[in-house]
């Protein structure tokens, strides 16, 4: 469809907050979208640049040059440059950069564009964007850079913007040669001070501590390389402010804004910085207090800041087809979706908080808002007028479909609505003029679809008439099926977009990214059932490669636009689908296209994208004239419809201009009661229908678990009374949203007691399974000590392992110690002495592990470790010295918890029998039963007790079942016993009764029971009173008193020895109890004992760890000083190669320098040479105006600063054409014959002008080369310094790496011990003694005895030393008299020598007596002057010769140079004449003019090369005669 139809983009709005730019004085851009937008500030005029690829990237402009640069959005993506107004591409810059680039900068004093790329590389580049080249660029220096700045003033200066940092680049040059150096700017902290950067110091200046050296951050940190540079620990790291805008002065400095709203001052020399305005200081202007500072710009009279601003949500506004907005409306609200109804002039809009809004737009400059109608709880995120303005349909996620009537004059009556199969998803309709029938189409969403698709559409049908009619909807407002004529069809693939045309549907399926076109059933009943059709496809052509996509059928149904999150706007025909016209009308990066919409006219339409804030309009232009029927086709139906509404418009306008303003409406006035009553009435249907929403659950508890339930009751009777309100497939909803609520509910406990058991578990392992003796305590039963054991985890495999190979390694080198020192053995009497100083005691070892019996026989000694490994190994050794030490004591713990609980069991077998003694003497009395407490028995944690637990244990229905079986099984498994139990109860057991009847029960009566025996009292005793006793009874009543003494006395004897056995019980169990106390204290003394080795063998490991960090830290530091060493080594590599290629570049230059400059000179000596044949009155005049220049422009260099960033500058790289352009203008005035002398021929005059313009040409030559050597100069000079500083980092680092190296090896001698001193022992008197050991040096006794006797030894010598010198200073005495007295005589001897120098002898005396004759001294003078004067001479020719031989040689190679070019182009152009010889031969008639033609043609080659040769002579004459000139003027001296 592209050969028939064009797409052109007639208009685009939006600004999407980037930045803008002013492209000239009155014009600025901006970007927006796929466009760049220009706005003419003064004729308030936009201009629309499409830019080329599939969007724009970052973008930039320069008002100076009239030039722009923005990057496109692809892989390895271009810069382009546009000039303005012509919108011309200048350049396209291809870099190295693999997906976007982050910023872009160009310059205002140069051709220069400034590029930072993103991910993976972050390099910044300087391009020089004429000659499309990148002249110096620096990786991985942009990872957080947001924005890049030239200096207004000199390009040479680029101020790199990150998220965290303010970088400023300097550009260092010569004149082919870039280097990109940083300076980076140490922001102040967030408050506005200043923050103390740590100094990176060596160990030396560091210091010393107790432990040892002092190592700087870095190396504690562990960290090497170029992280250990950047590396600020925790508690230094202090928050920095937070830089967002930066801007550039006319003095070269720079303004900083930051979000913290305070603006800075850099300079970006010294890189100082000052707080400009703080908002906390009282001083401050109170209208920046608030916000941030969000850009900065540069104006005359000072900064332009500009901060954060809110924009009003849901701001409804008017744009007319000319690009002009009309009029808005601020609507206070988010809005969801926007509909135009076609009968009247007013819109629908569609809020988040489920209303619909009625906007009359009557007045565009002032819409105003006249009806409201809430429908859902959601969001409406539907909106659809029909084509005949009838009804407004509206969709939702909550499956409902409401119509209302969309006249105003029926005031928005609301109709009805319909229950659709799931959520909405996309809604359309299809007005029939003939039948005044709608037809709606609802995409929803399946069971197993995802959100924002469907596989379900519902179609039904709508009619004025039948919706008029009473009966059309039940008592709840659900209209009825009749009235609806609604059928369900079901889609094979899910979509995301659909349109209602005629009888036919079309989609957008995403999961095939296709477009599908449906035909809908024709003659079927679509009430007939609520089944749903399956609907297949019809046509699938390929879609859009980035969706989903949304499409919209023109007005007239025979267009069909689909868009895409591919940015790409795509038109065709919907009776052939498969050729389209396509427009790439917004970014795919921001979202592409949201929405796509036709114009009435049906050839107009409007897109609106994602995240680019693009509105944009496209018109369809028909490139052949036989199809611009097809555009008249869509007007003509404009028309009829606008013929067709045409009174319906006029009359629903004048209903919609008498309704009042919705905030003015009053709910009295006439006919609105009954709208507000059915509205309200219908909206609370609504809510009906709506389950209960419900909040997060929060955690789990019994408080929250009783207001759930109340909630649920609460509801549960809501829902009773509502039943019979509600329909059965509300019921159903709500019964299944009850449903999930309670499965979601028990889910969460579950998975909350799941949490907690895993937690128990884990705890349980870590703190009690891993753990093979157990943490628990012994208690005294009669005091409140307690000794703990000590909680010992069983040793691992690894552990074991270590042990066993430090054991190994120090059994090889104990056996090595031995055989060295049996080696290095002098005599048998050392011996007892080495080992006397190896038996340590335990002072020297430091622990008091030896008198427990726990020590390790192959620790080391504190003496002798110096290696991280003989101090790792000492680790492990002291660690199995601590395991044994707690393992000796919890074998003794062991044994006393033991005796506890043997004492504990026989105190209650005591006090059994104490009760039992009790109970026979029938007396009360508290018995002390000890227990064991909690911590004696710590498992006790472990076990819940039944009276632990106060509630009923909850029981599933499951447990429950299982709980029932197994009772029966219980049961089952008792019933015999209780059968056999009831036999024998009821059976006749003469056994038990016989002993029951005779003996009481018992075989025997045991000892024990003889206080409760008593002795049965004779009958007659009761009977009558002891006078009536006979003789016999007399006899029975004395033997019973017998008995009863008798027994009397027993039981007395028997109470005594219970009780003395009581007693004895008591004091038993007192003397157990407190032997057992006296023994605990001797454990505790033990415990305290084991503490103190564990603590002591702790310490020593403890300064093992401490000794074996610190060399760790020593040895990172010369890790990082060799580091740093290389990289300077290699760096200063660099630099000396870079420095030796500059200055022989400077002196290859500089020697070009110095010829032009004498080509100069000989050119101003030569003058009058030139003109020998003009008299001298000419010569000077001429000579006059020969030294005359014209007055031009200066030049201004780059570091020149009076120049004003906002006045007009020449372009940049043109600032040298333009220069060379005002000369040569300036040189035709000059040349003009007004300034010929009078009399003076013009032919010398010609000649004068022909020379003094090539004395200007050559100035201009000698000035731009003067500029670029110096420029050079300076550079190497740079580099020199440079070179030299590294030179003095590098020395530093070495003398620094030098004296880490001897720190490191005195710290490992220098070994810390630890000592046992004993307390309470006064060894040294307390005054005048230094109590400050930090300095002192514990030595061996071996080492001060043998200084002792080195000390006798030297004393001794002294003596005799002594001695020697008093003989030796009487020599000396000697020797001194007798040095006097050669002194005296020397004295003499001198006098007399003056007296005979004082004689006078003059020269010529001398001479004469010396030399035999006259004449030959005069000619040995004159030799001697001759020759020299021969030598220097010769010296001077043979330099001259030298230097002329070498210029010499270096123009024959420069002319065999150019003898080989020209061969070669003679050998090109004679085949080519000969080509075109045999062309010529081959196509020109035999004639008699062919051979003068010939002739001629070889008359006119050869007057042409004898005049080519005649040219290179006289040019090599010119050059031969000048070179002649110059070397006569340089050996000018030298000749006679």
């Amino acid at each position: 469809m592209d050969d028939i139809v064009k797409m052109e983009v007639r208009w685009a709005q939006g600004f999407p907050n980037q930045r803008v730019e002013f492209i000239d004085a009155k014009t600025a851009c901006y970007t927006c979208g796929n466009y760049i937008i220009f706005l003419d500030i003064k004729e308030k005029t936009r201009r629309v640049f499409q830019c080329p690829g599939r969007g724009i990237g970052i973008f930039t402009a320069s008002g100076s040059c009239e030039i722009l640069a923005f990057s496109e959005q692809r892989l390895n993506p271009s810069i382009f440059l546009y000039g303005y107004p012509e919108l011309k591409l200048k350049s396209e810059l291809k870099g190295k950069a693999e997906f976007d680039y982050s910023c872009l900068a160009l310059s205002d004093c140069g051709p220069y564009l400034c590029s930072c790329s993103s991910v993976p590389d972050h390099t910044i580049t300087v391009w020089n964007w004429e000659k499309a080249e990148a002249i110096c660029s620096q990786p991985q220096a942009g990872k957080d850079v947001i924005s890049l700045a030239f200096n207004p003033m000199c390009w040479l200066q680029i101020c790199a913007l990150g998220t965290s940092s303010l970088v400023v680049w300097n550009i260092e040059k010569t004149e082919t040669h870039h280097i990109l150096k940083e300076s980076r700017v140490d922001l102040p902290a967030a408050d506005g001070s200043g923050v103390e950067k740590e100094e990176t110091l060596s160990h030396i200046d560091l210091g010393r501590t107790y432990w040892g050296p002092q190592m700087p951050t870095s190396a504690i940190s562990g960290l090497t390389g170029d992280k250990a540079d950047s590396f600020v620990p925790q508690q230094r790291d202090v928050a920095r402010l937070t830089p967002v805008a930066v801007c550039w002065t006319a003095t070269s400095k720079l303004y900083v804004g930051c979000q913290e709203n305070m603006l800075l001052l850099v300079d970006a020399e010294s890189l100082s910085v000052s707080v400009l305005f703080n908002p906390k200081d009282a001083s401050g202007i109170p209208e920046f207090r608030k916000g941030s500072f969000q850009s900065l710009a540069l104006i005359r009279d000072g900064v332009i800041a500009a901060g954060t601003s809110v924009r009003d949500t849901g701001e409804m506004q008017l744009w007319s087809m000319d690009s002009f907005c009309t009029g808005s409306l601020a609507l206070q609200t988010e809005v969801t979706s926007l509909a135009c109804c076609p009968a009247a002039q007013y819109a629908a809009v569609g809020t988040a908080s489920g209303d619909v809004w009625f906007v009359d737009l009557l007045i565009l400059k002032h819409p105003r808002v006249v009806h409201k109608v809430h429908l859902c709880h959601g969001p409406v995120g539907h909106l659809d007028f029909d084509q005949g303005g009838n009804f407004l349909f509206t969709g939702a996620s909550d499956c409902h479909v409401f119509v209302l009537n969309a006249k105003p004059s029926k005031k928005f009556q609301l109709i009805g609505y319909t229950v659709v199969p799931g959520p909405i998803v996309s809604l359309s309709t299809h007005f029939n003029r003939n039948t005044k029938q709608v037809d709606v189409l609802v995409l929803c969403t399946g069971q197993k679809d995802k959100e924002q698709e469907g596989s379900v559409l519902k179609v039904f049908s709508l009619a004025e008439g039948r919706l008029s009619a009473q009966g059309c909807v039940d008592l709840y407002g659900c209209l009825l099926n009749d009235s609806l004529k609604a059928g369900t069809y079901k889609v094979p693939d899910a979509l995301q977009s659909c349109v209602l045309g005629i009888s036919e549907v079309f989609a957008y399926c995403q999961r095939k990214k296709a477009l599908q076109s449906f035909q809908l059933p024709q003659g079927t009943d679509r009430a007939s059932g609520q089944r749903e059709t399956p609907l297949s496809p019809a046509v699938s052509l390929e879609g859009h490669p980035l969706g989903p996509a949304c499409i919209a059928l023109s007005p007239h149904k025979l267009w069909l636009a689909s868009a895409g999150r591919d940015g790409k706007l795509r038109v065709r025909e919907t009776a052939s689908m498969t050729q389209f016209a396509e427009i790439q009308g917004h970014s795919c990066r921001l979202g592409g296209i949201r929405s796509v919409s036709f114009a009435a006219d049906g050839q107009t339409l409007v897109t609106a994208g994602w995240g680019d804030g693009l509105l944009l309009c496209t018109q369809l232009r028909w490139r052949r004239f036989t199809c611009v029927g097809k555009g008249a086709e869509a007007t003509k139906y404009m028309e009829s419809m606008a013929q067709f509404l045409g009174d319906v418009v006029e009359a629903e306008n004048a209903a919609l201009a008498e309704l009042v303003d919705w905030a003015q409406a009053s709910p009295s006035l006439p006919g609105s009661d009954s709208t507000q009553e059915e509205a309200k009435a219908t909206t609370e249907a609504a809510d009906d229908m709506e389950p209960v929403g419900s909040s997060a659950a929060p955690a789990p508890n019994p408080t929250w678990l009783e207001s759930r339930r109340e909630a649920l009751l609460e509801m549960m009777r809501e829902d009773e009374n509502l039943s019979e309100f509600v329909d059965e497939e509300a019921q159903e909803r709500l019964a299944e949203k009850r449903v999930q609520e309670v499965t979601k509910m028990r889910n969460e406990i579950e998975l909350d007691n799941l949490a907690k058991c895993y937690l128990h578990a884990v705890l349980k392992r870590e703190c009690w399974d891993l753990f093979k003796v157990k943490a628990k305590a012994v208690k005294g039963f009669h005091s409140e000590l307690e000794v703990k054991n000590y909680p010992m985890k069983e040793r691992t495999e690894t552990e074991l392992e270590d042990l066993d190979r430090v054991e190994n390694i120090r059994e090889i080198e104990r056996t090595n110690n031995t055989v060295q020192k049996k080696v290095l053995e002098v005599s048998s009497a050392v011996a007892p002495k080495k080992e006397e100083e190896e038996t340590d005691s335990s002072a020297t070892s430091g622990s008091l592990a030896p008198q427990l019996g726990c020590s390790h026989p192959h620790l080391y000694d504190q003496f002798h470790m110096h290696t991280i490994e003989q101090k790792m190994n000492q680790i492990t050794l002291l660690q199995d010295v601590i395991y044994k030490v707690k393992l000796a004591f919890n074998i003794e713990f062991e044994a006393m918890f033991k005796k506890k609980q043997q004492e504990v069991n026989n105190i209650r077998g005591k006090n059994s029998r104490i009760m039992a003694i009790a109970a026979e003497l029938r007396i009360v009395r508290e018995v002390w039963n000890p227990s064991l407490s909690d911590s004696e028995q710590p498992e006790r944690a472990l076990t819940v007790e039944d009276s632990e637990i106060d509630v009923e244990r909850y029981l599933t229905p499951e447990q429950q079942k299982e709980k029932a079986v197994r009772r029966k099984l219980e049961e089952d498994r008792l019933l015999p016993a209780k059968i056999i139990c009831c036999v024998l109860f009821q059976g006749d057991n003469i056994r038990e009764r016989a002993l029951d009847d005779m003996m009481g029960g018992t075989l025997e009566v045991k000892k024990e029971d003889i206080l409760n025996v008593e002795i049965p009292q004779p009958e007659f005793v009761a009977a009558k009173p002891d006078t009536q006793f006979n003789e016999e009874e007399k006899k029975l009543f004395g033997e019973y008193m017998k008995k009863c003494d008798t027994l009397r006395v027993a039981q007395e004897a028997h109470r005594k020895a219970l009780e003395i056995e009581m007693k004895k019980l008591h004091t038993a169990i007192k003397e157990s109890t407190q032997g057992f106390d006296l023994m605990l204290p001797k454990l505790f003394e033990r415990k305290v004992k084991s503490e103190m080795v564990i603590y002591q063998e702790e310490l020593k490991i403890a300064n093992l760890v401490y000794s074996i960090l610190i060399e760790k830290e020593i040895n990172n530091r010369e890790a990082e000083l060799s580091h740093k060493l290389e990289t300077k080594r290699a760096y200063e590599s660099e630099v000396r190669d870079d420095v030796e290629h500059h200055e022989e570049a400077v002196r290859l230059f500089h020697e070009t320098y110095d010829d032009l400059v004498a080509e100069d000179k000989l050119l101003d000596k030569g003058f009058r040479k030139e003109f020998f044949d003009v008299s001298s009155h000419y010569v000077d005049l001429l000579y006059k105006l020969y030294k005359r220049r014209p007055r031009v422009e200066k030049m201004v260099t780059h570091g020149d600063n009076a120049l004003s960033p906002f006045k007009e500058r020449p372009q940049c790289s043109w600032m040298m054409k333009n220069v060379i352009c005002q000369t040569s203008k300036a040189m035709d005035e000059l040349d003009s014959l007004e300034h010929q002398p009078e009399g003076l021929e013009p032919i010398i005059w010609e000649r004068f002008c022909r020379v003094r313009r090539a004395k200007i040409e050559i100035e201009q030559e000698v000035k731009k080369k003067a500029m670029t050597l110096a420029e050079m100069q300076a550079f190497l000079q740079k580099r020199s310094d440079e070179e030299e500083t590294l030179k003095q980092e590098i020395q530093s680092l070495k003398d620094e790496l030098v004296g880490l190296r001897d720190e490191k090896i005195l710290f490992q001698q220098d070994i810390m011990v630890q000592v046992l001193v004993k307390q309470g022992q006064v060894e040294v008197a307390p005054t005048d003694f230094i109590a400050d050991h930090s300095h002192s040096v514990l030595l061996d006794r071996s080492v001060v005895e043998s200084l002792n006797a080195t000390i006798k030894m030297l004393g001794e010598k002294k003596i005799a030393t002594m001695v020697e010198r008093k003989d030796f200073r009487k020599r000396i005495i000697k020797q001194i008299w007798e040095h006097k007295r050669m002194r005296m005589q020397m004295e003499n001897l001198n006098h007399k020598v003056k007296d005979i120098q004082s004689l006078f002898v003059s020269d010529e005396l001398q001479e004469y007596l010396n030399t035999t004759g006259v004449g030959n001294r005069k000619a040995k003078q004159v030799a001697a002057v001759e020759k020299k004067m021969q030598k220097e001479r010769q010296a001077h020719n043979v330099k001259n010769y030298e230097k002329r031989i070498k210029q010499l040689e270096s123009q024959a190679a420069t002319k065999a140079e150019k003898n080989s070019i020209l061969d070669r182009q003679l050998l090109d152009l004679e085949v080519a004449v000969a080509e075109k010889r045999d062309i010529y031969e081959a196509t020109v008639a035999e004639d008699n003019t062919k051979l003068e033609t010939e002739e001629n043609y070889q008359m006119i080659l050869q007057r042409k090369g004898m005049m080519d040769m005649a040219k290179m002579q006289a040019e090599d004459l010119l050059l031969l005669r000048t070179e002649l000139e110059r070397l006569r003027m340089k050996s000018f001296p030298a000749l006679p």
